[in-house]
């Protein structure tokens, strides 16, 4: 009878506790609870900025949660960076952006800034962008071995990007 009466207990105590850690589970909010901030780290109206916007309007149908672009430009996209490692870690503030870098005069390859425990971290790839190599039709650089071979021979190569920290620079 003893033994009866404990195990009875037991299972009580251990019905309690399910039911309690249940209630629990129900209780816990399911993300996301408030808008989240999407930062562009470049200007409005450029192709970073476009595919955010074009998510945005996707986005819609999945969440009852708004994304907010905001447009955070300046020094090549490391404002908009610095923006975001600084805020709250709670996943209701995103970075929208191609690349990283810390600081504008940074020597460190942008993956270095992804390692970093304070860095962003990716989660997922919307798009691939791809950089092109154009000269003039009249030019007699006609692949990218002359053009590399035309600027290995003291030639002067001027490049143009969009941004200050951009993937190219002139040189």
């Amino acid at each position: 009878m003893f033994r009866l009466r404990n195990v009875f207990l037991l299972l009580a105590l251990t019905m309690v506790s399910l039911l309690m850690a249940g209630g629990l589970c129900f209780g816990a909010e399911k993300y996301p609870t408030k808008p989240i901030q999407v930062i562009v780290p470049y200007a409005a109206g450029g192709s970073s900025d476009v595919l955010a916007r074009t998510v945005e309007k996707v986005w819609k149908k999945h969440s009852p949660q708004p994304l907010i672009i905001v447009d955070k430009p300046g020094a090549g996209g490391v404002l908009g960076t610095e923006f975001v490692i600084r805020s709250k870690p709670d996943g209701y503030t995103v970075l929208f952006a191609y690349r990283f870098r810390l600081r504008s005069g940074d020597a460190a390859p942008p993956e270095d800034a992804l390692r970093s425990p304070e860095g962003p971290v990716t989660v997922a790839r919307l798009s691939i962008h791809s950089v092109v190599v154009n000269v003039s039709g009249k030019s007699p650089l006609k692949s990218m071995k002359d053009v590399i071979d035309f600027a290995n021979k003291g030639n002067k190569i001027t490049a143009a990007v969009s941004t200050a920290a951009g993937a190219v620079t002139s040189s």
